[in-house]
């Protein structure tokens, strides 16, 4: 495993372009709780991933296990955030804190 699941989970963060605060809120998750998971001063529960993978199914195995990142599903996603993303990777504005550029599949 190259990167821990905090590393990725901050990494789509930066991705969807969300501020710490912002995406705790749009995940439903106490601002502290959610630094806390970031930071790696705690593990994500099982409630949290399935959070995830409600609203951001296409990143899901990334956040899980380091699984691919399928550019397509991004592009054509029914989701906003999803299709930003996409837009993002195509415009190189890839997060800061990681590499995930061996993770997406075009």
């Amino acid at each position: 495993m190259r990167y821990k699941t905090n590393e990725r989970v901050k990494a789509v963060r930066e991705l969807l372009g969300f501020t710490q605060e912002a995406f705790a809120a749009h995940m439903g998750l106490p601002f502290m709780r959610y630094r806390n998971i970031e930071q790696g001063q705690c593990r994500v529960a099982e409630e949290e991933f399935a959070g995830f993978g409600r609203n951001y199914p296409e990143f899901l195995h990334f956040i899980t296990f380091e699984g691919p990142i399928v550019f397509d599903a991004l592009k054509t996603s029914d989701n906003k955030l999803l299709r930003l993303a996409a837009a993002n990777i195509d415009a190189e504005r890839l997060p800061k804190s990681i590499d995930i550029s061996p993770f997406i599949q075009r």
